[in-house]
C-alpha cells in the first residue's frame, strides 16, 4: 500500500510584528489587522516562503527531498529539490485566501495574459511545484505536486489560467491522494 501524501506545516514567527508593534506605545486592532494583510499576502511573502522551505525535510516514499534555491534569479524555476543523487527543477506558489495560480509570474499581473498553452508550457518547465498555504496568519503548509498532474488538469480544463480558489486547490489535493488532516510538523524557525 502506498504511503499518503502529506503537507508540511511550518510555523514562522513573524519576529518583524513584535519589533513593529513594540514600536508603537499601544498599537491598534487596526495596525495589528494590518500587518496580518501583509502576511498573508503571497506577493510579500513569496521570498520568505522560499528560504523556510530550504529547512523543510520534504519526503519522497522513503527516500528524503531537500530544496534549495538557485544562486542566480530565474523566471522559469524558483529552485531545485535534490531527492537522493537526483536533481529536479521546482517553482513555487503561495495559496493565498483568494486561491493560487500556476503560471510564470512573467504571465502573470497587469496588462499581462495567458493561455491555456502558456500555462502548460509553465508547468513543464519544472517537475515540481511546490505550494505554500499562506492562510492564516502564522501557520503556512506546504504542499509538493508533481507537475505533470497540474498539466492534466489543464487538460481536462479543471485548472485554468486564474487557478483555483482555495476549495478548489483542497479539492484537488483530496483527489490525487493527499492526507488532509494529518500534516508533518516540519520545523519552526524565525523569519527576519
Amino acid at each position: 500500500m502506498q504511503p499518503k501524501l502529506v503537507g508540511y506545516l511550518f510555523e514562522p514567527e513573524h519576529i518583524n510584528l513584535n519589533r513593529y508593534l513594540r514600536t508603537l506605545y499601544r498599537p491598534t486592532e487596526h495596525d495589528i489587522l494590518l500587518y496580518k494583510k501583509w502576511a498573508e499576502d503571497g506577493r510579500s511573502q513569496y521570498k520568505r516562503t522560499e528560504m523556510a522551505a530550504v529547512h523543510i525535510p520534504f519526503k519522497f516514499g522513503k527516500k528524503r527531498g531537500n530544496f534549495s534555491m538557485p544562486l542566480k534569479e530565474s523566471k522559469s524555476i524558483d529552485g531545485h529539490m535534490k531527492i537522493d543523487r537526483d536533481i529536479f527543477k521546482v517553482g513555487i506558489r503561495s495559496l493565498t485566501k483568494n486561491g493560487v495560480r500556476f503560471q510564470s509570474s512573467i504571465s502573470t499581473g497587469g496588462g499581462r495574459t495567458c493561455s491555456k498553452d502558456v500555462l502548460i508550457e509553465s508547468l513543464k518547465q519544472s517537475i515540481f511545484t511546490i505550494v505554500c498555504d499562506i492562510c492564516p496568519f502564522g501557520k503556512w503548509t506546504y504542499w509538493v505536486i508533481e507537475n505533470r498532474l497540474l498539466v492534466n488538469c489543464v487538460r481536462r480544463n479543471e485548472l485554468t489560467t486564474r487557478g483555483w480558489q482555495r476549495e478548489g486547490f483542497y479539492n484537488f489535493l483530496e483527489q490525487v491522494g493527499y492526507d488532509l488532516d494529518n500534516n508533518v510538523i516540519a520545523t519552526k524557525l524565525v523569519l527576519h
